[in-house]
């Protein structure tokens, strides 16, 4: 069964861009344990810097570099139904990455 991980991007302004990446799941790990797995490797347990892990950045348009950063909020992860559906890679890939 496919996943979706689901994160954001909030700037100093409180204003957030969300997006979510499919990835494969060839060791058929539940939600529970990837959610642990996952918040395991994060900063704090809920951040990571997304060009460090192979996801896109999710940033806006106009950034202020003095107050702006480089975290990006991990959300949730989701079981997904689309069993042919194109993915980087698998989601274990991702949580080495972290």
């Amino acid at each position: 069964m496919n996943v979706i991980l689901e994160y954001l991007y909030r700037d100093s302004g409180n204003n957030k861009v969300w997006g979510k990446e499919l990835f494969s799941n060839k060791y058929n790990f539940d939600r529970h344990d990837l959610l642990k797995m996952i918040r395991e490797n994060l900063i704090d347990g809920e951040f990571f810097i997304a060009e460090q892990v192979g996801l896109t950045p999710l940033y806006f348009e106009k950034c202020d570099y003095e107050l702006d950063h480089g975290w990006h909020e991990f959300f949730d992860i989701k079981q997904s139904d689309n069993k042919s559906g194109s993915y980087k890679k698998d989601i274990m890939q991702f949580i080495e990455n972290l």
